[in-house]
């Protein structure tokens, strides 16, 4: 029987990769790195400020605060602030809730409140809006209140902001009506994610108005600086009209053309909103402009 053998150069070759492959398995050194986290949540967090109610009361057409000595058993009203929260890290109240008892036309109900920051995530906080239906006869308006959507960061407030609950002679509803229930919620947004919008509402604070004056309210938001529309929020009957228009490039109304109002505010470039003519008796009006993008 013949034995081959492989020619030398072959088992060299050989040799080779065997050693090669026992550096393979015995000679690589190796460490491994780790990497490890811990994440925190951050919180959204708000909470009202409270304020004392003040109770007030039209006199012949003049608003008298506080209401007179004489006057202050006929109706009340009270406050609570609660916090409704059911995670324990929501520290604060979060329901205003406003009782009026033995309320008569002319009375007037003024609750101010501010929205605080407390969490650690700025936040949007935006201007109240109705919870279901108020009663036409309510006359509400929410005075000197803080720009819409204004940005807050931990431990700041919006200011004071104050809801005036009343109704006119003009309004009120039936002796003994009620209980009533009515709200507003307000919306505090993270900083970086607003609701998506396309229109927003701004009021006016009360504007005293002679019987046939004028008088307007801006687009003050400046991501909504486009007028929509608008009229008068306040009150909601009895009132008469002559002019009720938008103030923007291209308007006028009798020998006053945009921006120069009749009022004598001449508006800046870019700014738009809504103007109203009264036609009838001097009274406060509060407005109303819907603005758009």
């Amino acid at each position: 029987m013949k034995k081959k053998a492989l020619p030398v150069g072959t088992m060299f070759l050989i040799l080779v990769i065997a050693l090669a492959a026992v550096g393979v398995g015995y000679a690589l050194w190796s460490e491994t790195l780790t990497i490890t986290g811990t994440v925190q949540t951050g919180e959204v967090d708000v909470e009202f400020s409270q304020y004392p109610a003040e109770e007030c009361i039209d006199i012949q057409g003049v608003l008298t605060c506080p209401e007179p000595p004489e006057k202050a058993a006929a109706a009340n009203c009270t406050v609570a602030w609660t916090n409704t929260a059911t995670d324990p890290n929501d520290n604060g109240a979060n329901l205003l809730q406003v009782t009026v008892t033995g309320m008569y036309p002319s009375y007037h109900c003024k609750v101010g409140f501010d929205v605080t920051s407390t969490g650690n995530v700025p936040v949007h906080v935006w201007l109240p809006e109705p919870a279901g239906d108020i009663p036409a006869w309510v006359a509400t308006n929410f005075e000197n209140c803080y720009a819409d959507g204004v940005q807050l960061h931990q431990g700041q407030s919006t200011g004071k902001c104050t809801v005036d609950i009343h109704f006119t002679n003009d309004q009120a509803p039936p002796e003994n009506s009620g209980p009533i229930t009515f709200g507003w919620t307000i919306l505090a947004t993270q900083f970086n994610e607003d609701p998506v919008a396309d229109t927003i509402t701004i009021y006016s604070n009360p504007l005293n108005y002679s019987g046939t004056g004028w008088g307007g309210w801006s687009c003050t938001n400046p991501a909504y600086p486009k007028v929509v529309s608008g009229g008068v929020s306040s009150p909601t009957t009895g009132v008469s009209l002559l002019n009720s228009l938008a103030w923007k490039p291209g308007a006028s109304v009798g020998a006053y053309t945009y921006p120069l109002t009749p009022f004598g505010y001449s508006y800046a470039s870019g700014e738009e909103g809504w103007i109203v003519q009264n036609n009838g008796t001097p009274s406060p009006l509060t407005l109303y402009v819907v603005c758009g993008k």
